[in-house]
């Protein structure tokens, strides 16, 4: 099975700084904005790589940017300091991030019946190695998903939100996986022990379930089975699947961030007697979840067993 994707390089990882998360907030009647009428609304998004990084496949922004009396209402990059100009229907964010990683987004708004915004989102490394995105975004969300070349899409911002780990339904995982694993064997035979690659991908499924991503990683492997007729042989590539793969990445960085948390230890041995089913390492000392008690350690950083 070629479908795991359990690492992510940093350029890949700054690639879903969305409008959403890219220009500083404008409140209404500001002398900056937009001189455009026409465009107010909520914006839906996708970001396709171009290049060298096409491989990274389609971001979506599902959750929705509003465009309010010519502001752009959003947040900020983290870790970021942004310059944010406007001229006309265009506006541009330069950034200068952390680790010397730079990105510079341009985005033109259209009005119209749906209205629609184009652009390019160019992030460059301190090695001088860069991405660009392309940038579509529409009031219409099936307008995007059309554009971006994905189908039966369901909600992608919920599946970016870090939830509530449930590692009781590790049993329906492990059937999801089963059936992906019998799908991709009869599509592209590849020799590999099927109950091995069912118990990779359950493995990964409780990885992503500690840090809340586990309907993110559910969705993805669901969406393999359900598209494996165009999966490429060669690389275990669906296109249609993508979307799903940058969800449970965005999910994954959104717990470390919003947690400072990471899963570590051995839960079977650290958490045993009932402590816990997952472990993690806490750098700031607070446990990630509230069903969480602290773990008898040797290691220098926190330690928490949660349910």
């Amino acid at each position: 099975m070629k479908m795991l994707r359990v690492g992510r390089d940093l350029v890949a990882v700054f690639g879903v700084c969305l409008l959403a998360g890219a220009c500083s907030s404008k409140e209404s009647g500001s002398t900056e904005g937009l001189d455009c009428l026409g465009v107010d609304g909520t914006y839906y998004f996708a970001y396709i790589p171009t290049g060298e990084c096409a491989d990274q496949g389609v971001t979506l922004e599902d959750q929705g940017a509003t465009v309010q009396n010519h502001a752009v209402v959003s947040g900020s990059i983290p870790s970021c300091s942004e310059t944010v100009t406007y001229e006309g229907c265009t506006v541009r964010v330069d950034a200068t991030c952390s680790l010397g990683v730079t990105v510079t987004l341009t985005q033109t708004f259209q009005p119209g019946q749906p209205s629609q915004v184009t652009g390019t989102q160019v992030q460059t490394m301190p090695d001088g190695q860069s991405c660009t995105y392309e940038i579509f975004g529409s009031t219409d969300q099936a307008l995007v998903h059309e554009h971006a070349g994905v189908s039966d899409v369901t909600d992608i911002s919920a599946l970016t939100t870090p939830g509530t780990p449930t590692p009781a339904n590790l049993s329906a995982a492990t059937a999801d996986c089963s059936a992906n694993t019998a799908a991709e064997q009869d599509a592209c035979p590849d020799g590999n022990d099927p109950a091995q690659t069912t118990a990779i991908c359950a493995d990964a499924w409780q990885l992503y379930d500690a840090q809340g991503c586990g309907d993110a990683w559910r969705a993805y492997v669901t969406c393999r089975t359900e598209h494996v007729a165009s999966m490429d042989c060669a690389t275990g590539e669906i296109a249609d699947c993508s979307v799903y793969t940058n969800a449970y990445f965005q999910c994954q960085s959104a717990f470390a961030t919003s947690t400072n948390c990471s899963v570590a230890g051995a839960p079977a041995t650290l958490c045993a007697g009932g402590l816990g089913t997952y472990s993690y390492g806490c750098l700031g000392g607070v446990a990630p979840f509230p069903d969480c008690v602290p773990a008898s350690s040797s290691s220098s950083v926190p330690m928490y067993c949660c349910n």
